[in-house]
């Protein structure tokens, strides 16, 4: 029989691709009809069909191009065929057909001689891009509209950060804060240098850089006033990349103002919180964390930040969750509770806490949450627990091991198996075994061996692993492995044995497998559909597979022991080729299969394709050849060759990309495909097997290569229309039209790929898209309710995800106008609709109205309306409304506020004032009492009518006083006292207050005054007393050191020169006097002292000294009485602190505080002196582990004479002094511009004593 399979398979193709041109014409959706020179129509499409409205195709075949067309019998105009003729290359043209927009081309089709041979005429529907333009400039209309009608500043950036559109409401802004409203074109940091850069330049990037929304908020300092805003910032994309940011802000400092002050105010609680020891959690009603301590936080890992604001239940695993839920329910109830539990750290691991819960109630006994504090009990459970787990261990590795394992006491009795010996042996359960002999599970040819490995194991000799035949419950036979060793005990005696058996017998089974498929495959040789000759290395042929070659017509008697060259089928033009082949065999390599002719023994000539290959056989090597007729084949060949160039010609001329890809090669593709990505011909021919991906955008290139790759396989289930990027060579993306479907090319599946250049409709698409985002984004992340109506009251867009959040609803009920005409309050009906059809007229309109919130409250809002026309001529009106509930809200408070402040400020005894834009904006009747003036004498007095008043001498002292807190001094009084003159030239003094406020919208300063006239007198007849005082004392003490220095003279005499004429008794008392006189001594030297600070009459005498080496001083001078109390005396100080300061007086400072440290500290203590260096001073301080002092004790302590008494209190401390010291030395310190203070938690909680000097340099 005669093999045709291959002539029919390529006459199937013949037939298919004779037929590939129509079918490609058909997928396509633009109209495509062949022009010959006449004009008259030779071929088209069915898209043809439908644009010309005709049902089949000989109503075009043959007619006119202008006649169908155009309805003419000449050609228009503007014809692209009547110019293509003209310019003999591709022309276009777009103009209306049929009321429809398109796309008119006319290419001209050349032959082989360059002569024009007709035309390709395709007219492209491009009525639905021209409708996006217009959409999309509609929408950029709507959405700069919206922008403008903003009422919160708003301004565009490019990606050089320069401002390219501002709204109104922005320049607004930026004149109110007196700042230069001309943005455009200027770049953000040149015109608002206040901003801090690096933050602001960062956030932009990133803006750009990922394409998210960012809100932030923003401080910044503007004419010596702090503005807070809220910033929005919003990418507008193009084509997936973000080519501008909107950036929309709200000034939010009046509500930054008010936060700071709540936050201040609860410090006080939080210092105590923070401070505990244990941990301290407080929930709300709904469990979630508002409050925890540092402490708690550590005990589960997590910061306090990571804590805020979770559910105490993520903490938790889900047994404790509903024990936890369980107990809240108590809590509601009023019920505390004392219990363990268990909650999760951060790591994963549990953490048992013992907590004590208590319930929180409002005033009015409702349940607002749980407060409690919680001990880490983590270390007692887990050593429990541990206890638990180190028995489980042994019994879970011995059931879970992989293999038999059997323990036997010394009498090989089972007294332990796992579940794996009794799998082996057939056995239930390893209870059923305990007690049974380990033979009966041997059989007894066996047993010896058994015996003799056992006895080896019991006396601690080498193991070895033994084969035994073992036996199941039932009797069954089966070989196994095994190995034993001895259980030794801790004294090393073995007290047992342990074995592990393994059974074997499958693996003796799979060695009989492998010796029986030679025989299968001896019978293909002369079974084979092809001829096939072996002949030895020299050509000589010694078997084939025939009786009568139905190829070369030989018998096999004519071919066998003859050299294959003197057979004569090979023709001399082949000759060559075929021993070029046979000299490759013979250098052991094998040649590539050529296709040659030869002659058959009856002279006819036919195609062959020779194989051949070397194989051995005992070691010698032979040559076989096996040879295919192909003569059918390649007539099919040159008939699809004439048919393809057919398709050729028409494809070169086509304006579609046209390619055959196969094996990843592109098998065939036309200029326009080379021209559409980039490439030159060339280059695409030498691309290697799946190069070409490099043209598909990354992010299409998974979907594309999977549909290339079913269609080259001939799959059927396949996608044949779609639209994906391509990345041409420059690295231009362009969108292409893809149309492809499996085709049979030279024998095998190929995809046959048109593509169409769609880049200006897609651009078209994405300009609409990112407009309408642009439109949507600004929309839905504002705060303000945003409608557009037509010019008839139809809702045609409203910002639904914003009117949900702002008013409750869902966006269904809203689009229902009864059901938002419902919600405005009843009392604002008609002056909406009266302001509405106003505004309607005028082209903008203002008013204010209520909305009910889905929770029944109104809230109030303020809607700017305006009008615009469309590009299609229609009228449209955008309302946009802002909740101006809190402003209101604001407002009224505002004016109770105001009208409390009046009602204060009249009724006050201190005079007010309020300067605004140098203008006395308000004064009480205080204030026109003090001077002496009425309300109408005053009532346009300025700020320097003012000045006038105050007295000569302190007006520049108030001017250099007010300098100072311009500049931002600290340590100033917040007032200042001074003299002034009333209407009738009095003088009076006054003190006077003064701080910035806001006073009906605008900066102000308030002006406190208070008459301290008779004060003043009061204090200056107090200096004179003061001064009588400290003479008095001064005197007092000098008359006082007279008879003492008798006393304690005599005393000495009397202790050394009479000391052997005296008893005991005597000189006891004698030497209390010499004491007493000390102590009297010392006190008078105090107030003395204090008596000189006092008198503001010291004059310190500084130089640059080493204060480290002072306190070392300090600190040697005691050392006998820090032995003395076996105190522990530790210097952490620097090695050198060099400032200016008077050596004697802070050597009298740093004694005194360590005298206190060391004899108020019982004995054994701790006391440490530290140095710290801050900005502009030195901090010495020293720490002490004594009795601590309490808060009332602090108040007492720098007084004169506030020795704090200690006697009577068990205390082994020493109490003496005069009550001075600590006041000197706080005089000392503040003479040295300084300061001090003390630090305690309480009694016996040890104390910090602690002063500071400043850094300076007196030469």
């Amino acid at each position: 029989m005669k093999d045709i399979t291959e002539r029919q398979k390529f006459e199937v193709e013949f037939k298919n691709n004779t037929k590939l041109w129509q079918i490609t014409l058909d997928a396509i959706s633009e109209s495509i009809f062949l022009i010959d020179l006449n004009h008259k129509i030779l071929q088209c499409n069915r898209a043809t069909l439908n644009i010309l409205g005709k049902s089949n195709y000989k109503e075009i075949i043959g007619h006119s191009c202008w006649e169908l067309v155009h309805g003419t019998s000449e050609p228009v105009e503007w014809c692209p065929v009547k110019r293509m003729r003209e310019s003999g290359q591709r022309e276009i043209a777009i103009e209306k057909v049929n009321g429809r927009w398109a796309e008119i081309s006319a290419t001209p089709v050349f032959d082989d001689k360059g002569d024009l041979t007709g035309t390709v005429h395709v007219i492209t529907d491009i009525t639905s891009r021209k409708q996006i333009e217009d959409a999309s400039r509609e929408s950029e209309q709507q959405y700069r509209t919206i922008l403008n009608s903003l009422n919160d500043p708003m301004h565009v950036v490019d990606k050089d950060l320069k401002i390219i559109f501002q709204n109104p409401a922005m320049a607004k802004w930026l004149d109110k804060l007196n700042v230069d409203s001309d943005l455009i074109g200027k770049n953000i940091f040149e015109k608002f240098p206040f901003l801090d850069y690096d933050k602001i330049y960062n956030e932009y990037s990133k803006i750009f850089r990922t394409g998210e929304t960012l809100v932030t908020r923003e401080i910044n300092e503007l004419f010596n006033r702090k503005v807070f805003t809220e910033t929005l910032k919003i990418p507008i994309k193009s084509e997936g990349k973000v080519e501008q940011v909107i950036t929309i802000m709200r000034d939010i400092t009046e509500q930054k103002e008010a936060e700071q002050k709540l936050k201040d105010s609860e410090e006080k609680y939080r210092y105590l919180i923070e401070n505990a020891l244990e941990g301290v959690w407080v929930i709300d009603s709904k469990a979630d964390t508002i409050l925890v301590n540092p402490s708690m936080a550590n005990i589960l890992g997590y910061s306090v930040e990571e804590m805020i604001g979770k559910s105490i239940f993520s903490f938790m695993d889900e047994n404790e969750v509903k024990i936890t839920k369980l107990n809240l329910e108590r809590r509601k109830k009023g019920l505390s509770e004392e219990r363990d539990a268990q909650f999760t750290h951060k790591r994963g691991n549990k953490v048992y806490l013992r907590i004590r819960a208590t319930p929180i109630f409002d005033s009015e006994g409702n349940y607002e949450g749980t407060y409690a504090f919680l001990a880490d009990i983590t270390q007692k459970m887990l050593a429990e627990q541990k206890l638990k787990e180190s028995e489980e261990r042994f019994r879970t590795l011995f059931e879970i091991a992989p293999a038999s394992i059997s323990v036997l006491d010394l009498d090989g009795n089972i007294i332990l198996s796992n579940q794996k010996f009794c799998n082996l042996h057939g056995v239930k359960n390893p209870e059923l075994l305990e007690g049974r002999k380990i033979l009966e599970f041997i059989a007894e040819k066996d047993w010896s061996k058994l015996k003799e490995a056992m006895k080896k194991s019991l006396e601690g000799l080498p193991r070895g692993r033994n084969q035994y035949t073992m036996l199941k419950d039932n009797g069954t036979e089966f070989l196994a492995e095994a190995i034993s060793s001895g259980i030794k005990n801790k004294k090393g005696e073995i007290i047992g044995l342990i074995g592990v058996a393994q059974d074997i017998t499958e693996r003796n089974i799979a060695e009989q497998k492998l010796k029986e498929s030679e025989e299968k495959y001896s019978h293909l040789f002369k079974s084979s559909p092809y001829s096939i000759i072996i002949a030895n290395m020299n050509g000589k042929v010694i078997d084939c597979n025939f009786l009568e070659d139905k190829i070369t017509g030989y018998l096999k008697e004519e071919i066998i022991g003859k050299n294959m060259l003197d057979i004569p089928m090979f023709p001399k033009e082949y000759l060559p080729v075929v021993i070029k082949d046979f000299k490759t065999l013979l250098k052991g390599r094998i040649p590539k299969p050529n296709e040659v002719q030869i002659r058959k023994k009856n002279g006819i000539l036919v195609w062959v394709q020779p194989t051949a290959s070397i194989f051995k056989i005992e070691g010698e090597s032979y040559i076989q050849i096996i040879m295919q007729e192909i003569s059918e084949r390649k007539i099919s060949e040159e008939k699809l060759q004439e048919s393809e160039e057919k398709f050729r010609t028409i494809a070169e001329q086509s304006f579609m990309g046209i390619i055959i890809l196969q094996d990843g090669v592109f098998k065939y593709f036309n200029k326009q495909a080379a021209k559409m990505n980039g490439y030159s011909m060339e280059e695409i021919q030498n691309w290697n097997p799946y190069e070409f991906q490099k043209l598909i955008y990354p992010d299409d290139r998974e979907f594309v290569m999977e549909q290339a790759r079913k269609k080259q396989l001939g799959d059927p289930d396949v996608v044949t229309n779609y639209q994906y990027r391509v990345v041409k060579k420059n690295g231009e993306v362009i969108w292409v039209d893809n149309y492809s479907k499996t085709i049979n090319y030279k024998g095998k599946p190929a995809d046959f790929v048109m593509t169409i250049d769609i880049n200006d409709k897609i651009k078209a698409e994405h300009r609409l898209k990112d407009s309408e985002e642009k439109y949507r984004l600004i929309s839905e992340n504002t705060d303000d309710l945003i409608v557009l109506y037509s010019e008839h009251g139809i809702v045609e867009y409203f910002n639904a995800e914003t009117h949900s959040r702002v008013l409750g609803y869902s966006p269904e009920q809203l689009i229902d106008k009864t059901f938002r005409d419902a919600l405005v309050h009843e009392d604002d009906r008609e002056i909406a609709k009266i302001k509405s059809r106003e505004g309607i007229k005028k082209g903008s309109f203002y008013y204010q109205f209520r909305l009910k919130h889905q929770n029944g409250k109104y809230f109030w809002f303020e809607v700017l309306g305006k009008t615009f026309t469309d590009s299609y001529n229609n009228k449209k009106i955008l309302c946009i409304s802002r909740n101006i509930d809190e402003k209101k809200s604001a407002e009224k408070k505002i004016r109770e506020s105001e009208e409390n402040f009046r009602t204060i400020a009249e009724q006050a005894f201190m005079g007010t004032l309020i300067i605004q834009n140098d203008r006395m904006a308000y004064m009480n009747n205080a204030l026109l009492q003090i001077f002496d003036f009425s309300q109408e004498e005053i009532n346009n007095w300025k700020k320097d009518d003012l000045l006038k008043l105050i007295h000569p001498e302190d007006l520049q002292y108030l001017r250099e006083y007010r300098q100072r807190i311009r500049d931002g001094e600290s340590d100033i009084k917040p007032y200042y006292s001074y003299r002034v003159f009333t209407k009738y030239g009095k003088i009076k003094w006054i003190d006077q207050f003064s701080r910035p406020i806001i006073y009906r919208g605008k900066p102000a300063e308030l002006v406190t005054i208070m008459d301290i006239t008779e004060k003043k007198k009061a204090e200056q007849e107090l200096v004179k007393l003061n001064s009588l005082k400290s003479e008095l004392l001064r005197r007092t003490s000098h008359e006082l050191k007279t008879p003492l220095v008798s006393i304690k003279g005599f005393s000495d005499l009397l202790l050394t020169v009479h000391k052997e004429k005296l008893d005991d008794y005597v000189l006891a008392t004698i030497h209390e006097i010499r004491l007493g006189c000390e102590r009297l001594e010392s006190l008078i030297q105090d107030i003395l002292r204090t008596s000189e600070l006092e008198s503001e009459s010291v004059e310190l005498k500084k130089s640059e000294e080493d204060l480290s080496f002072l306190i070392k001083l300090c600190v040697k001078e005691l050392q006998g009485l820090i032995r003395l109390r076996n105190h522990e005396i530790n210097l952490d100080i620097h090695d050198k602190l060099i400032t200016s300061f008077e050596p004697d007086q802070i050597h009298l400072v740093i004694s005194n505080l360590l005298n206190n440290a060391i004899k108020y500290t019982p004995p054994n203590g701790k006391i440490e002196v530290k140095s710290a260096i801050t900005d502009n001073s030195i901090l010495i301080s020293i720490h002490d582990n004594g009795i601590g002092i309490t808060n009332e004790e602090k108040k007492r302590l720098f007084s004169q004479f506030g020795k704090i008494e200690r006697y009577g209190q068990g205390l082994d401390i020493i109490s003496d002094g005069s009550g001075l010291g600590l006041y000197i030395t706080k005089k000392i310190v503040e003479l040295h511009g300084g300061k001090i203070g003390v630090k305690s938690k309480g009694r016996n909680k040890g104390s910090i004593f602690y002063f500071t000097l400043p850094v300076t340099n007196e030469k």
